[in-house]
């Protein structure tokens, strides 16, 4: 783990309270006794025969500011000595595991008896005599939300056993059980057996932020300021904060791989990111190498882990239809059963919209969900996320999109402006109702050339391909699409060949180009009449290499209009008519 901006207080009694965030005062609302007692929390649990399993895990367990530092001296024996005020609901010996916390402590666990156990029954300020309902939303020193019910005298539905024992520093709840923990989605991952690769994943590029402007300065010892109240967050490069993860009030999902499925995710998704480290791309009617030194494997690491992250959590809260009121273990599992999509954040989805039942079901298929404190999740044994559905998702290049179009490329074409061909939007004013079908947008662009006898050629960088395979498809528009009562009858049609550009030969410094070839082998292609016709130009193109992250370095798609001889002039029009071009993904066969 990185450490920016650091300065780590002593783990001095008066450093710990306040790296935990307490005021030197408590909040009236929560003191309203008209005398105080004389003993303090940890005297009261010392001398109660029925708290000896209890005091012995308070006087063992040490007080630990996160995951990251190391475990200090002071113990929440000291803590609850102290002057800050607490509330803590004690279970009574017999009435719990205690053995199983203390062997927890003999192993070295302190970090998980800390968060579980002892933080799980200890508040900040005193709960005793409190107003405001029949329940009081508690927040506890691990963050959870736990229920103090005032008419039925239970917490988190735990009976508690006979009155309020006050105390110097706070009230003391004695209770018939340990209140349970559930972690949350962060905390599963980190608890869960079977989900190390995970965890160690999320967290090799955590940092460790000290944040000055939220902290509280104190004396400066040797020219430097001693903060008495420090705040730190964590952040990861990768994917950003956590903290949404371990938000108690939000409503997620998790899918976790377990170790053998992260195994199995890091195959199936890197192959789709084989970078080389050199790129070309073309500037001034000539190609250049942009990168002679491209970081193919930093890149990859990079595009591989977004891709894993983003299919780990989505929040529920966002999904239409489901109803967060309902929400239960029954009626969450329902729920997936039946979805065949999920939003992520903003408007994304966690599979193409275009998927069917019973995809997203089957990605969890043979597992059973469990319930945290904020969602619901799976540890899934097997990777089932089909590439195509996930991050290997269809391209769509709009011919109208100026910023795609690979000046250099063009040739013979009309110019307008610093761009060339002209943008047709279709409104009921110009459309010819005669043509059926989708033009995406609503529009299109048509690329007449630079005179009557010119045939042009359009070029087309491709954004976000990956190392995978594609149906590649030129989306033609008839060249009556907005010439609202010409009939079919009377309309040219359009003839081409198509070309990609997709790689760069280092010896000759020449591009790397494949021509496109049509069902009967030849290598021209034509529309077809009143239509709006999807032109099959590549069947199962594989790139070799990944582009996406390697901009301003595109690969490229040419057509060039093919009208040569008399007879063709009669039948076709060298502008060319395009809505869009598809580069539809394509999954291997071991992917599915």
């Amino acid at each position: 783990m990185n450490i920016k901006n650091c300065k780590w207080l002593k783990y001095g009694l008066f450093g710990t309270l306040a790296l935990i965030g307490f005021n030197a005062c408590s909040d009236d609302h929560f003191d309203i006794h008209s005398s105080t007692p004389q003993q303090s929390l940890w005297q009261q649990i010392v001398a109660d025969p029925q708290l000896d399993s209890l005091r012995q895990i308070l006087e063992r367990t040490t007080f630990t500011v996160d995951e990251y530092s190391k475990t200090g001296k002071l113990t929440y024996a000291q803590l609850l000595a102290s002057s800050q005020t607490f509330t803590v609901w004690a279970p009574e010996d017999g009435t719990y595991n205690a053995a199983q916390w203390l062997a927890m402590l003999d192993e070295g666990k302190n970090r998980e008896v800390e968060k579980q156990f002892v933080r799980n029954h200890i508040a900040r300020y005193n709960f005793s005599g409190v107003n405001g309902g029949d329940t009081i939303k508690v927040t506890m020193l691990n963050s959870k939300i736990n229920d103090y019910n005032l008419l039925d005298n239970t917490f988190k539905k735990v009976a508690i056993d006979g009155k309020v024992n006050e105390a110097s520093n706070g009230s003391l709840h004695k209770l018939k059980g340990v209140a349970p923990f559930a972690s949350n989605l962060y905390e599963a991952i980190e608890f869960t057996d079977g989900l190390d690769s995970l965890y160690n994943f999320l967290h090799e590029d955590d940092t460790l932020i000290f944040m000055k402007d939220a902290s509280t300065p104190g004396a400066t010892v040797n020219g430097e300021i001693q903060y008495v109240d420090s705040v730190f967050q964590i952040s990861n490069k990768v994917i950003g904060s956590l903290n949404f993860w371990q938000n108690e009030d939000s409503l997620l999902m998790g899918i976790f791989p377990t170790n053998k499925a992260w195994t199995e995710a890091k195959a199936k998704v890197s192959k789709y990111f084989k970078y080389k480290s050199r790129y070309p791309y073309s500037e001034d009617n000539t190609t250049k190498i942009l990168y002679n030194k491209f970081d193919a494997d930093s890149m990859a690491d990079v595009r591989i882990k977004n891709v894993m992250l983003n299919n780990i959590v989505t929040s529920l809260g966002k999904q239409p239809g489901y109803d967060a009121t309902k929400s239960s273990l029954s009626y969450f599992k329902n729920f997936i059963d039946n979805a065949d999509s999920l939003v992520r954040g903003g408007a994304t989805s966690l599979d193409d919209p275009n998927i069917h039942q019973p995809y997203l079901s089957k990605i969890v298929e043979g597992t059973e969900p469990f319930e945290v404190s904020n969602g619901y999740a799976y540890a899934i044994d097997n990777y089932g996320y089909v590439p195509s559905k996930s991050w290997h998702t269809t391209i769509r290049v709009e011919a109208e999109y100026q910023f795609y179009q690979d000046i250099n490329g063009f040739a013979s074409a009309e110019k307008n402006g610093n761009y060339y061909g002209n943008s047709v939007y279709l409104t009921s004013l110009n459309r010819n109702d005669s043509i059926k079908g989708y033009v995406s947008n609503n529009s299109f662009a048509y690329f007449p050339g630079s005179s009557s006898a010119s045939q042009p050629t359009v070029s087309f960088k491709i954004p976000n391909i990956l190392s995978g395979k594609y149906d590649i498809y030129a989306v033609m528009v008839p060249l009556n699409m907005d010439k609202k009562t010409q009939s079919v009858e009377e309309t040219k049609r359009n003839h081409f060949s198509a070309s990609i550009v997709y790689d760069y030969n280092d010896r000759n410094g020449r591009d790397i180009e494949q021509a496109a070839v049509a069902e009967d082998g030849s290598k021209d292609f034509e529309t077809r009449a009143g239509v709006i016709d999807s032109v099959l130009l590549f069947k199962d193109f594989e790139f070799p290499y990944a582009f996406k992250g390697a901009e301003p370095c595109y690969p490229k798609l040419k057509l060039k209009s093919v009208v040569r001889t008399a007879a063709q002039k009669k039948i076709y029009d060298p502008a060319l008519y395009i809505d869009c071009f598809l580069f539809v993904s394509k999954d291997d066969e071991s992917d599915n």
